[in-house]
């Protein structure tokens, strides 16, 4: 990717509008019941199936977007231009072990198993 003038991390909240929570909720309540938390891939410019990857791609797309990169750019990186998603279900009753991953910031891991990390500013 090219240099872009962005911080290196950033979180956003409330991006999910209020009236859209209820029915984004019950759909991950449900894939995560049905399939007890994979990871699912959806490609860039294939046609989301569910309302999951549907919120998937509109976020991959906002960081395109926020990348300032073309649609052809992103089409040179083939099957890898996507989104992928998951979902935990955590509450307070569960033990700390059942709880899944904390929150954090993901990383490509393969680069770290050949490179030193470098930080670029």
């Amino acid at each position: 990717f090219r240099a872009a003038c962005l911080p290196a991390f950033s979180a956003w909240e409330s991006v999910l509008p209020f009236k859209l929570q209820p029915e984004i909720i019950s759909r991950a309540r449900a894939s995560f019941g049905y399939s007890q938390n994979p990871s699912f891939w959806v490609g860039a410019f294939e046609k989301p199936n569910t309302l999951l990857e549907r919120f998937a791609l509109d976020v991959f797309w906002f960081h395109i977007a926020r990348l300032q990169l073309s649609h052809g750019e992103v089409k040179s990186y083939g099957r890898g231009a996507g989104a992928e998603f998951w979902v935990q279900l955590r509450t307070d009753k569960q033990p700390q072990h059942e709880r899944g991953m904390d929150w954090h910031f993901d990383k490509d891991e393969d680069p770290l198993d050949t490179e030193d990390p470098k930080m670029v500013q």
